[in-house]
């Protein structure tokens, strides 16, 4: 995603100072038959974050243009080896990061939401 239009004009007004943080919505579950495999643990051999969250801390990296000084996470559901939504926070000296990963969202929904000052 990182080389993505949309992403590189985030990383660019980030860089300008144009905006001070962005985000994106949880990535959602695949609901279309071909991709049903995506809801079987057995076949899709990861949870969320393998899957897409992945895409979204690298793209909130890329556009911040840093690496954070922490990282914390939260899954659910909890003991489950293959989460089926995560939370994962960025920590930097400015801001917190905030990227969300699920395989239960309704709909898909690949919108990337901006918000800062």
């Amino acid at each position: 995603m990182r080389f993505h239009p949309a992403v590189e004009n985030i990383r660019n007004s980030v860089q300008a100072g144009d905006i001070g943080m962005w985000g994106g919505p949880p990535s959602s579950s695949h609901a279309s038959e071909k991709q049903k495999w995506w809801t079987e643990d057995e076949k899709v051999g990861s949870g969320s974050i393998m899957g897409t969250g992945v895409h979204v801390i690298d793209s909130l990296m890329y556009a911040l243009g840093r690496k954070p000084e922490a990282v914390s996470s939260v899954k659910f559901p909890r003991g489950s080896v293959i989460e089926e939504t995560q939370q994962v926070s960025l920590v930097y000296p400015d801001m917190i990061a905030t990227a969300i990963s699920s395989r239960s969202t309704p709909a898909p929904d690949n919108s990337l939401y901006i918000f800062g000052t």
